[in-house]
């Protein structure tokens, strides 16, 4: 994940989000699936449930086929 770390700024600084490598919509059922069992084995998922949120904000706001990067738009 660390290379591209220089490549996820570089979308952060331009704030041009259309050319990432997965959008918004593509990691939403990831984080859906690890909050929903980290529920499941009875541990809080308070890491994760506000990414949750976060992402279902920005695809209810139409948002979802936008790079992922976007997020930061949101928590900064």
């Amino acid at each position: 994940m660390a290379p591209f770390l220089a490549d996820s700024g570089k979308l952060i600084d331009a704030r041009e989000y259309g050319n990432g490598v997965q959008d918004i919509a593509f990691h939403k059922p990831a984080v859906d699936a690890i909050v929903r069992a980290t529920r499941d084995t009875g541990a809080r998922p308070d890491f994760l449930a506000p990414l949750q949120h976060l992402l279902d904000r920005q695809i209810a706001e139409g948002r979802g086929a936008l790079a992922f990067e976007r997020t930061v738009e949101e928590i900064a």
